[in-house]
C-alpha cells in the first residue's frame, strides 16, 4: 500500500488522484478486518495499482503530446510571421494581410484540437505557396 501512496503523489489530476486515494484507503481498511478475504483484497490492490500506473502513463503521454504541439505551433507562427514580413516588404494586398491575420488568430486560439491545428497548417502552407 505504501507503493500505491508513492505513485498517487505523482498524479497531477486532482480528481483522479483523490478517487484512487479513496480506493487505497478503503483497501487498507479492508485488510485490517478480521474476516478479510486476503485473496480478494490482493486482487483489488493489483487492480488499483494498474489503474494508478495507467493514469500516470496517460499524464506522461499528454505532457509529451503538449510539448510536441507547442513546437509545431511555434514553427507555424514563425512561418506566418515570415509571410507577414514578406507582405510588408513587397507591398502585399490587404486581402493577403487579412488571410495571414486570420490564420494567426486561428493559431493563437487556446485549443488542443489536433484536427483544427492540422487544418490551420494546411491553410498556412497553401497561403505560403500562393504568396
Amino acid at each position: 500500500m505504501s507503493k500505491a501512496n508513492q505513485l498517487l503523489e505523482q498524479i497531477h489530476e486532482e480528481g483522479i488522484r483523490q478517487s484512487l486515494a479513496e480506493e487505497v484507503e478503503n483497501l487498507k481498511a479492508a485488510t485490517n478486518k478480521a474476516d478479510a478475504d486476503l485473496d480478494e483484497v490482493n486482487s483489488q490492490v493489483k487492480d488499483v495499482l494498474t489503474r494508478i500506473a495507467s493514469a500516470l502513463q496517460q499524464e506522461k503521454e499528454n505532457a509529451e503530446q503538449d510539448s510536441q504541439t507547442l513546437v509545431l505551433y511555434q514553427k507555424l507562427y514563425d512561418i506566418l510571421m515570415s509571410l507577414h514580413s514578406y507582405l510588408e516588404s513587397n507591398n502585399g494586398s490587404d486581402a493577403d494581410f487579412d488571410k495571414v491575420d486570420a490564420l494567426l488568430d486561428q493559431l493563437s486560439a487556446k485549443s488542443k484540437d489536433k484536427t483544427a491545428l492540422l487544418e490551420s497548417t494546411k491553410a498556412i502552407l497553401v497561403l505560403n505557396h500562393q504568396i
